[in-house]
């Protein structure tokens, strides 16, 4: 699994009730991570730069691992964390 996609599951696993959501109305889609409680998530990369988004084709990678599934939620098209997904982000 590429690194940044375990960085993204470590994000999702370590902050409860956290999502990835696909935000469709803007000219070009985005995921992006957020909290249950509504505040934004980033990861920090190697060179020290905040990344809030992540790739579809990684996503889609996820998916197919069975590592977060989709929701919805009041309309949104989100993705949460399986039980697969933390039982591989501890080891």
């Amino acid at each position: 699994m590429d690194e940044r996609a375990m960085d993204y599951l470590k994000l999702l696993a370590s902050n409860t009730g956290s999502y990835i959501w696909l935000e469709t109305d803007l000219p070009k889609p985005i995921l992006s991570f957020w909290t249950e409680d509504g505040r934004r998530l980033a990861v920090s990369n190697e060179q020290g730069r905040t990344e809030m988004d992540m790739s579809r084709e990684m996503l889609d990678d996820l998916v197919r691992h069975n590592y977060v599934e989709q929701d919805e939620t009041d309309g949104k098209i989100i993705f949460r964390i399986t039980a697969d997904g933390h039982a591989l982000t501890r080891g």
